[in-house]
């Protein structure tokens, strides 16, 4: 017997003329959808795996896609993101060796790239060190 849990939350402001509403359905399975209302987007999505959001004055999608795989045991986390109207594409991954090492890749369809290495020093105060690719430009920052 599957088992079905569902919630309903809204707000409205009407000094302000906005409202806003979710729904959450969790079932017992693989299945968690959540569908957000506000006064110019509608989202639907299954945390972890998809995002599609509609904006209405623009009448413009918006289409998201994740996944985790693991390479070498470790986990790297990709996304693939679409706008519609826009005409673009972004495709974004990240893989964290340990606490302390961290290597993200992003590019979009614009002809944008960057990777960046993230290396955090074991005293916190430091704050870490990061070095980044931007097209052919180097860019890094410590702080």
């Amino acid at each position: 017997m599957m088992k079905m849990k569902a919630s309903l939350k809204g707000k409205c402001v009407s000094d302000k003329g906005t409202a806003s509403g979710s729904i959450a359905i969790n079932t017992a399975g693989d299945a968690n959808l959540r569908a957000t209302f506000t006064d110019s987007t509608i989202s639907l999505s299954k945390p972890g795996s998809f995002t599609i959001d509609y904006n209405v004055p623009k009448n413009d999608f918006r289409f998201q896609f994740m996944n985790t795989m693991r390479v070498f045991k470790k986990p790297v986390i990709f996304s693939y993101t679409h706008f519609y109207r826009a005409n673009r594409t972004a495709l974004d991954g990240s893989m964290c060796f340990n606490t302390a090492n961290r290597v993200s890749a992003s590019c979009d369809s614009n002809g944008g790239a960057k990777v960046r290495y993230v290396y955090k020093h074991k005293d916190d105060s430091f704050g870490g060190c990061r070095e980044g690719f931007v097209s052919d430009r180097v860019q890094g920052s410590c702080g």
